[in-house]
Formats: C-alpha cells, sequence, structure tokens
C-alpha cells in the first residue's frame, strides 16, 4: 500500500520546487478558480434575466458576482504567457493556437445570432442588423452597437475577445523581436493604457474602448505568470 501512495522520483537530476508534478497542481489550481469565475459570471447574468422578465419585481443583490469577469481576464492574462512559453512555440503559432481556442466557438455562435436576426427580427429588442457592426464582430473589433450605441459586439458576452485579441497580437510582435522579457514588457505596455484610460477623461471613442482600465485584469495574470 505503500507504493500505491509514493510518487517516483527522478533521481537522474535534483529534485526542485518547479517540479512537473508541483506545476500541474498550480496549474489544476487556477483551472479551478476559472470554474468558480465562470459561474460566478453565469449566475450574474441569470439574474440579470430574471429582473427583466420580472419586470423589476425580483432584484437580487448578487452585483459582486460580475467580478468573475474580471477573475476570467486575469486568468486569460496569465495562460496567455504559459502558452507562448512552451517548447517550439514561434509569434505565428502562438497567434494561431489563440485563434484556434477563441474563434471558432464565438464566430459559430454570431453566426447563430446573425442567422435569428435575419430568420426573426422581431424577436431581439435590444439588437438589429447593421453590416459594419457585424463585419466588425466576426473581426474582433470594437463597433458601436447599434441599439446601446455601445462597444459591444453582435454577440454582446463577446466583448472580452475584443480586449483578448489585440493583446494576443502585441505578445506575438514582442515575441518577434525576440524580447527576452516580451510577458513582462507587454503586461506593462497593456498596464500603461490601462492606468492611462483611468486618469485621461472619458471621450466615448475608441481610444477609451482601448484604454478601459479592464486591461490591467490581463497585465495582472501575465505580472503572475511571469
Amino acid at each position: 500500500t505503500g507504493l500505491a501512495t509514493t510518487p517516483v522520483i527522478n533521481t537522474s537530476r535534483p529534485a526542485s520546487p518547479t517540479a512537473a508534478v508541483s506545476t500541474a497542481h498550480r496549474i489544476l489550481g487556477v483551472q479551478w478558480l476559472r470554474a468558480i469565475a465562470s459561474t460566478m459570471v453565469v449566475v450574474y447574468h441569470a439574474q440579470l434575466q430574471v429582473w427583466r422578465l420580472s419586470a423589476g419585481q425580483h432584484r437580487g443583490n448578487l452585483a459582486f458576482l460580475a467580478a468573475g469577469t474580471d477573475l476570467l481576464l486575469v486568468i486569460s492574462g496569465f495562460f496567455l504567457v504559459l502558452s507562448a512559453r512552451k517548447p517550439g512555440v514561434t509569434p505565428g503559432r502562438f497567434v494561431l493556437a489563440r485563434l484556434a481556442r477563441i474563434a471558432p466557438l464565438y464566430w459559430a455562435l454570431t453566426a447563430a445570432v446573425l442567422a435569428s436576426l435575419v430568420l426573426a427580427p422581431g424577436a431581439f429588442y435590444s439588437s438589429r442588423l447593421e453590416t459594419v457592426h457585424v463585419a466588425a464582430s466576426f473581426a474582433f473589433l470594437p463597433a458601436a452597437h447599434p441599439v446601446s450605441q455601445l462597444y459591444k459586439p453582435l454577440l454582446v458576452p463577446g466583448w472580452t475577445l475584443n480586449y483578448l485579441v489585440p493583446v494576443v497580437l502585441l505578445f506575438a510582435v514582442l515575441m518577434t523581436l525576440s524580447c527576452r522579457r516580451a510577458a513582462a514588457i507587454c503586461a506593462g505596455l497593456v498596464a500603461l493604457a490601462g492606468l492611462l484610460g483611468a486618469a485621461l477623461p472619458e471621450t466615448h471613442t475608441i481610444v477609451d474602448f482601448y484604454t478601459h482600465p479592464v486591461v490591467l485584469d490581463f497585465a495582472a495574470g501575465m505580472l503572475a505568470a511571469e
């Protein structure tokens, strides 16, 4: 029974605190954290729908669960750095791997929303078709929503990807320049943008979007991984 619970140690080199098993446990912990954050976001949005369907009669006190979004963005920044440090990863492969992870599902759901708007436009009270907005939504570019006028895509919950994709591209550029501290530099530039956005007056422009303090979440995740 002792052999069943005793880990096998490679004696060909000294064990270290950064051994593979230790790393796996740390990553597993972050994955659990991601699950908790995702659940927070789902419950928060469900509460909003209940409030809307009940015409404001049932307002819960769950606004704090919106912080799950910030936590997810921190985790995104964390895994961004880890994925860039895998053996054999080039800037091109890094970008393609990130897009392959996020784009197919996002595009599929955006296409579903688009099809629904075409087939049953009367079923939507908070959205309508606008060619430029639809194209920008598929391209991960911020564009004013035709109803709310906020910089939200057709699939509204996908707004975080309009921040993530530019961060991925910036990281790839720094990798191309062979920056030894690409993660730290990327985190610093992203944090600087967020701090400027928090300090400067709001102008309701694209600049406001890309310098929104929410980008500090990505910077925090990258620095944690660093």
